[in-house]
């Protein structure tokens, strides 16, 4: 699902820089054409611009919504994938290890709060085939920023944030 939305949104980012072009086109052309005029009037006279506008806006909109729902499938993914009673094979940085406290702090993955999501250091975390890279927080060093690196998007935005403080002597 989240492959899907992710091309759909390649799609999505082309229609919008191509009608952000034809609107600021359109816009600097009337502008210089039409000195004293009505120039919101004037924009609407051409019928490139009827179409461009709106699908300018309708581009944006789903560029913003599609981006929050893809990190939401991508948490519930992980969610779904992690079984605490089962034997999960937990690797950080590498090494296999056994942790049931950082499992369970990855089930319960949250959504970001508004701060920063960058941090020092960064931690390679793999859980039954989930690529996870944890970003320890500057300012909180039990709080990490989850990417998932099992997709193109997730793994440059961050999808959720964890607290666990089982990762302090990485």
């Amino acid at each position: 699902m989240i492959l899907l939305i992710e091309n759909f949104l390649s799609f999505i980012y082309i229609t919008a820089i191509v009608s952000f072009i034809i609107v600021a086109v359109l816009g600097i052309i009337i502008k210089l054409q039409f000195k004293n005029e009505d120039l919101f009037n004037e924009f609407f006279k051409f019928k490139i611009a009827k179409i461009a506008f709106p699908t300018l806006i309708i581009s944006f909109s789903l560029i913003f919504s599609l981006g929050f729902f893809i990190c939401k499938s991508a948490r519930e993914e992980i969610q779904n994938n992690v079984d605490i009673k089962n034997n999960n094979k937990l690797y950080i940085n590498g090494v296999l290890t056994k942790n049931d406290s950082l499992i369970k702090s990855i089930k319960l993955i949250s959504s970001t709060d508004n701060d920063r999501n960058i941090g020092n250091p960064e931690i390679k975390v793999n859980l039954n085939e989930m690529k996870l890279r944890l970003v320890r927080d500057f300012t909180n060093k039990n709080k990490y920023w989850v990417f998932y690196e099992n997709y193109k998007s997730t793994s440059k935005n961050c999808i959720g944030q964890i607290e666990t403080g089982y990762l302090d002597k990485y």
